[in-house]
């Protein structure tokens, strides 16, 4: 799975690129710079918080208001 997180002014933050294999779910995951286990280690299913493979923190400054995705 390739999975990222797109901010209204078109900034792309990858949370999960090409992770789980055969077994990729992400099912109650949270993707947290503070996580103890970067998503590069974890396998899936993947439950709990996991380190993006890109910081959240790219994010940071960006006005809440508009379109968020979730690709």
């Amino acid at each position: 799975l390739y999975v990222h997180l797109q901010a209204p002014d078109g900034t792309n933050v990858v949370l999960a690129n090409q992770r789980g294999g055969y077994t990729a779910n992400f099912a109650s995951t949270v993707f947290d710079d503070q996580a103890a286990t970067r998503a590069a280690q974890g396998f899936g299913p993947f439950s709990g918080s996991f380190i993006p493979d890109a910081p959240l923190g790219y994010l940071n400054g960006k006005g809440a208001k508009g379109t968020w995705r979730l690709w």
